[in-house]
């Protein structure tokens, strides 16, 4: 990620329980941008950017409009410009 630190920013968020999701993040060593919505269900973010499971991706342009979408390990869609 480093190479295109000056090019995008990259954002964790998570569904956990804030306890559990605090532990990972120190066990783990994570840094960036951690967010939780402390929610469960497609509400939210999760709602808004069609979230069907994890992990799932969403690149958004500067101009804040989305430019894909998509689960890991799936076809990515692109949309139109």
């Amino acid at each position: 990620m480093d190479l295109y630190k000056d090019k995008m920013t990259v954002i964790s968020i998570s569904e956990d329980p804030k306890a559990r999701w605090k532990e990972y993040i120190k066990t783990k060593g994570m840094g960036g941008n951690q967010w939780n919505e402390l929610r469960k269900g497609r509400t939210g973010l999760a709602l808004n950017y069609q979230v069907r499971g994890i992990p799932h991706y969403v690149l958004i342009a500067p101009d804040g409009k989305i430019q894909m979408y998509g689960p890991a390990m799936a076809p990515v869609r692109f949309l139109d410009r």
